[in-house]
């Protein structure tokens, strides 16, 4: 049942990609094509995380592309609560969305050093890269709050699990048996 509203998010979130990409065609189009691939067919049909994370990855960056940058205000609150809840479903999500988050992190900081190289201090420019900025902080921050109703009850846990599987019996070594 929950894979049901899965499936929508999905595909709203497609037709909402395709559509802001070109047009309303294209959004129609990806939505067919993501409903007919096989392996997300499957998946859909036993409950696994990966096509909850999948749903919202993809809406995750509908929201990323419907927020401009990080500049309409509604979209940019709408990602925000999404990153938080995407790192709820499985940490991985945030391996997804890292991408356009340091792409707009490091063109708006290179922005304001490019107006302040300028002498433009409070100009046009510098306001926008400053809000764009301060809008891509304030989504990280409200994800780690969010997602941190889980993740810091459960900190020794995490810690233990990577440990275990980064130098203890989980870790594989290589060896030429392995390859």
């Amino acid at each position: 049942m929950t894979n049901v509203i899965f499936w929508i998010v999905l595909l709203l979130a497609c037709y909402g990609i395709g559509r802001a990409s070109h047009d309303a065609n294209a959004g129609l189009l990806a939505a067919f094509l993501v409903s007919v691939y096989p392996p997300l067919f499957s998946l859909s049909r036993h409950f696994l995380l990966d096509f909850a994370l999948t749903s919202v990855v993809a809406l995750g960056f509908f929201l990323f592309i419907k927020s401009d940058g990080f500049r309409a205000r509604a979209a940019s609150i709408a990602f925000r609560a999404v990153l938080g809840a995407g790192m709820l479903i499985k940490w991985t999500y945030f391996v997804f969305i890292i991408g356009p988050l340091f792409m707009i992190l490091f063109g708006s900081l290179f922005g304001i050093l490019r107006a302040r190289r300028s002498g433009e201090r409070r100009g046009r420019w510098f306001g926008a890269y400053s809000r764009r900025m301060r809008n891509c902080a304030m989504a990280i921050s409200l994800a780690l709050m969010i997602s941190s109703v889980w993740y810091l009850p459960n900190i020794r846990l995490i810690y233990s699990s990577l440990v275990w599987a980064g130098f203890g019996q989980g870790a594989l070594p290589y060896t030429k048996v392995n390859c």
